[in-house]
């Protein structure tokens, strides 16, 4: 199996390894399922990556009432960055393993699933040309720490950077012993000159102008939002001033849509493709990191984060953009948005997906088969100290390593922040450092056993015995 999973497997469920004499076995401890919001592009569907316990990474999409589940990938490659043509009948999205990543099409029910394009560099994103003739894609390439962009025909032909002379070089084909879904073992590697070579933020988006003749991208040292003609031609600096943020968005008005920080607001705003008429259309003191726009261009969601006293606040945020009125919606953790239609948005909620109605202003969850995301945090002398924390509830278990003996023994479901936690080596006491609704950090210990009480150790101010250690039985 491929390390990714391996790594998310380790995470997301408690397992224990058993070796002698070279033979090694695993129990699984806990199990999960975990969704993770996709891309739905307005479609009317939730579309979404679901990992279970001893399964993979697979993309799924259902009604936006949870009903209709259709499974749509079915192989060890993680998927990503699922995108949708103009009429939402076909997806691209990238799938990663170990040592290649692959970009795929698939129609948006999942059938026709094609392998076009794979590569040992890095895929960081893609987007499909309006018109559905293209797919552009952010590389990194070997050697490099920033991006390049490439396109490519809809059916994989065609793949070049983006070059001065608009030319395009054919790609050598490296043998690959890696079978996925359907087998494809070419491997593309593309080298030669290219205008806009280890330039691309590959953390920050691209857009495609209306009519796919243009692409938008972020210049990845100087942050400035640049413009190029998608046959390579006319690299053009369109802002002077740096352009944050991950979203960017040609509008079928021919405009620009991004997100700024000007001094100390942050800043959706509009420009004209040259670069013209800045308008600002909403204003706030407060982050906003990514925004995802609606289908008919008329409003955005954002994740908003607020910290007050000691507290922390979720909200995800409506922006009308006609006039910049805005509606703040309480959430109970941190989470992914996407636009299902016009008038609902999926998100996720304590790991579950639910929907928001704009018109009833009522929530509404899709699923309801979630288990908790637990976490290993230590293990001592034939315990296993795991856990989960949502929002500002912390809740810490002990079990052997045979999962018998298995119970609660932390529950802090106030407002806070764990620092570190740790494991006597005898395994018969946990040390913890907690922070309420006061400024400094408690060092507090209990038993595994759950009998006793809890001893404050020691508190200070800030961050004091955040961190500790044990040393032989002492806590330092």
């Amino acid at each position: 199996m491929k390390k990714i999973i391996n790594i998310l497997l380790f995470i997301t469920s408690i397992t224990t390894i058993f070796c002698s004499l070279g033979h090694a076995t695993q129990t699984r401890l806990t199990n999960h399922n975990l969704y993770f919001i996709e891309n739905s592009g307005g479609s009317g569907k939730i579309y979404f990556r679901k990992h279970q316990t001893a399964g993979y990474v697979d993309l799924f999409r259902m009604n936006e009432d949870g009903t209709g589940v259709t499974q749509l990938t079915f192989d060890e490659l993680y998927e990503s960055n699922a995108q949708f043509n103009s009429d939402k009948t076909k997806i691209a999205l990238i799938k990663k393993s170990n040592d290649i990543d692959y970009i795929y099409t698939m129609n948006s029910d999942g059938t026709n699933k094609q392998s076009i394009y794979n590569t040992t560099n890095r895929i960081y994103s893609l987007r499909i040309s309006p018109d559905g003739n293209k797919i552009s894609f952010v590389v990194i390439e070997s050697g490099n720490t920033n991006g390049t962009l490439y396109t490519m025909n809809f059916d994989g032909t065609g793949v070049r950077t983006l070059n001065y002379n608009s030319s395009s070089e054919n790609p050598a084909k490296i043998a690959s012993d890696i079978a996925v879904e359907p087998v494809d073992i070419s491997v593309y590697k593309h080298n030669g000159s290219t205008m806009t070579k280890n330039i691309v933020d590959y953390q920050y988006g691209f857009s495609y102008s209306p009519d796919s003749s243009k692409l938008y991208f972020i210049n990845y040292s100087s942050k400035q939002l640049l413009r190029i003609d998608a046959d390579g031609t006319n690299l053009i600096y369109i802002t002077t001033y740096s352009v944050s943020g991950t979203s960017i968005y040609a509008l079928s008005n021919g405009k620009i849509l991004f997100r700024r920080l000007n001094g100390s607001k942050y800043e959706i705003v509009t420009l004209n493709s040259d670069g013209t008429n800045y308008t600002v259309l909403f204003s706030t003191s407060r982050y906003i990191s990514s925004f995802y726009i609606s289908p008919d261009e008329t409003k955005i969601i954002y994740l908003d984060t607020y910290y007050y006293a000691s507290t922390t606040e979720y909200y995800f945020v409506i922006v009308n953009l006609s006039n910049g009125s805005f509606n703040m919606i309480e959430l109970d953790n941190y989470t992914s948005l996407s636009w299902i239609s016009n008038t609902k948005i999926a998100y996720l909620q304590n790991d579950d997906i639910g929907t928001y109605d704009l018109n009833s202003f009522t929530k509404q969850k899709a699923t309801t088969d979630t288990s908790p995301y637990y976490e290993l945090f230590d293990a001592k002398n034939n315990k296993i100290l795991y856990g989960y924390q949502t929002n500002n509830t912390f809740k810490y278990y002990i079990m052997d390593e045979t999962g018998a003996n298995n119970h609660q023994v932390i529950d802090q479901s106030i407002y806070g922040n764990m620092g570190t936690i740790k494991l006597s080596p005898d395994g018969s006491k946990i040390a913890y450092s907690f922070k309420g609704n006061t400024t400094y950090y408690q060092l507090v210990v209990t038993n595994t056993d759950g009998t006793g009480v809890t001893v404050i150790l020691a508190q200070g101010y800030n961050y004091d015995y955040y961190d500790f250690q044990y040393i032989g039985d002492v806590v330092r």
